[in-house]
């Protein structure tokens, strides 16, 4: 059986390699220390290379030296596979989150943006009636101007919150080379409200405008005019596309709608070449008539005894004609008589009016007479002594 005693070296200095003698543990010996002197940190090259046991525990590595070496002359570190996660720090200044209180009106809450261009902006607390604005500054906080914010759980573009109570909520803003970005009350009425700015590095403008002309005849899909599905108005060389519900709303299913409107007077603006939207009454009926409005028909009875004129239709307005669409009369008298229809004074329909008739001459008029415009429309018997039942029915129009 071996035994074990105490070896001791003596040397003056650290040897090298080639001069040194080896030494065997058992395997079975408790770990010894090991010093390795040396004047300053070597270089890799003239390094010594100590391989540790399978189970040796971890041994703290110091890498001494002055100041920060560049990549080059830098160490390499090889983590084992093993290794629980560690943190990196990456050293510069600005982008710290920060945090403040909003108690009155006109108050700030600002963070440097350094190297970001962006921010989340955090606020909650018990509060009511505070109206925060969102504003950067480019010129390290001297002055401050607008900028855009979105709701994290909307897309509306704002550049202020509007007056909130107790809402918790946040905002991206998107301000690249300002130097901060700032929320600043311009409402308050009671309570803290609580305000986190963090700024951080954002891709892209998160709501960004577009602005251009397109080119001839090139084709746009629906969800780009401003999230709308429906474009109303429109004039020459632009889209002019209503529907989809309006009116009295409520409308299901695909078919294309169609719609009109609803007149009770003759519409005098109307011109040769004008566009015009299909018409109906308020009675809900499209108006199919061969004529005009149900509200500018009109109908005459009278029985005329002498040759006086009578007006059948009073005159219409500015623009306004007198149309008669159909006559009907009936002599009972002994004593014939002819029978006109005046535009004004002006003649332009008569007949003959047969004494002692048995039945009503019936005549309609496929087209109409038509007055003057802003003209009365008479009736008149031209013999005396005539007993003549009068009717007529017509309508108003341009």
């Amino acid at each position: 059986m071996a035994l074990t005693r105490p070896v001791k070296v003596i040397s003056e200095g650290p040897k090298t390699a080639a001069n040194s003698l080896s030494v065997t543990f058992a395997t079975d010996a408790s770990g010894m220390p090991v010093s390795m002197s040396g004047s300053g940190v070597k270089p890799m090259a003239e390094s010594v290379s100590v391989t540790l046991a399978s189970d040796q525990p971890a041994l703290p590595v110091s890498m001494s030296g002055t100041g920060q070496l560049p990549m080059a002359a830098s160490q390499s570190v090889t983590i084992a596979s093993n290794q629980s996660p560690f943190a990196v720090s990456v050293g510069e200044g600005g982008g710290s989150i920060v945090t403040g209180s909003i108690t009155a009106n006109a108050q700030r809450v600002a963070a440097t943006m350094a190297r970001f261009n962006g921010a989340s902006i955090y606020i909650s607390g018990t509060y009511a009636g505070v109206n925060l604005s969102f504003e950067a500054s480019y010129n390290d906080g001297v002055t401050y101007v607008a900028v855009q914010a979105v709701a994290i759980n909307g897309s509306t573009v704002v550049t202020a919150t509007g007056s909130l109570t107790n809402t918790t909520n946040a905002y991206e803003v998107y301000c690249p080379g300002a130097t901060h970005v700032s929320v600043r009350s311009t409402a308050w009425t009671s309570g803290t409200q609580s305000v986190r700015i963090a700024p951080y590095t954002i891709a892209m403008d998160p709501n960004p405008v577009v602005t251009g002309v397109l080119n001839a005849n090139q084709s746009v899909n629906n969800a780009q005019w401003g999230g709308s599905n429906s474009v109303n108005g429109g004039s020459s060389g632009s889209v002019g596309v209503g529907g989809l519900a309006a009116d009295s709303a409520a409308v299901s299913g695909n078919p294309v709608q169609t719609g009109g409107r609803v007149r009770t007077a003759v519409d005098t603006t109307l011109a040769a070449n004008d566009a015009m939207a299909l018409t109906g009454t308020s009675g809900m009926q499209l108006l199919m008539k061969p004529y005009g409005l149900p509200e500018t028909d009109w109908q005459f009875a009278s029985l005329i005894t002498n040759a006086t004129v009578t007006a059948a239709r009073a005159a219409g307005a500015a623009g306004v004609r007198n149309y008669v669409t159909a006559v009907q009369y009936q002599n009972t008298s002994a004593t014939a008589s002819e029978i006109q229809i005046q535009d004004g004074a002006t003649v332009i329909w008569r007949g003959q009016a047969t004494a002692s008739m048995a039945a009503p001459a019936v005549i309609l008029l496929p087209t109409p007479l038509r007055g003057t415009a802003a003209t009365a429309l008479n009736v008149q018997l031209i013999t005396t002594g005539s007993n003549t039942f009068v009717n007529l029915q017509g309508y108003q129009a341009a």
